[in-house]
């Protein structure tokens, strides 16, 4: 995956802060979701946002990330 490179197009990041899995979070090196690092998170060339208190499985469900999905393609 990291030889994909940035998108050539307009996108946004939305990562939770939070874990659930204790296991997971001791092999992922700094601040994570459970599955993903957030700063592994990030593009340069893309909007970047991080959702308080969501676990990388709970974003999915989260009012946050919807509004946050409608306000960015509204935008």
């Amino acid at each position: 995956m990291n030889k994909l490179g940035d998108p050539d197009y307009s996108c946004y990041v939305l990562i939770g802060n939070k874990s659930n899995n204790p296991l997971y979070s001791a092999i992922i090196p700094g601040k994570d979701d459970g599955m993903v690092p957030l700063d592994g998170s990030k593009l340069d060339s893309c909007a970047y946002k991080v959702v308080d208190k969501a676990s990388h499985t709970s974003i999915l469900k989260d009012e946050r990330t919807f509004n946050e999905i409608e306000n960015y393609l509204k935008n």
